[in-house]
């Protein structure tokens, strides 16, 4: 599949994406963390309500990785 990065993206946690995956920053340096998703449209919803908005703070993933720099 391939990949590229959204330039709506707002999350610092974000990386890329795939048409069935988002990718963050992972917990080890040098990792990424895959999301899977059913579909296409609950990857969009997804990237909507948390990467793409001012509202990254809220998903649960980024609340997780903000733990790191804590």
């Amino acid at each position: 599949m391939k990949q590229y990065v959204s330039k709506y993206a707002q999350c610092p946690f974000y990386r890329k994406e795939d048409s069935m995956r988002l990718f963050c920053e992972g917990v080890e340096e040098g990792s990424n963390l895959a999301q899977f998703f059913g579909s296409q449209e609950r990857k969009t919803d997804f990237k909507q309500r948390f990467c793409c908005c001012k509202n990254w703070e809220q998903c649960p993933i980024a609340m997780m990785l903000a733990k790191k720099y804590e």
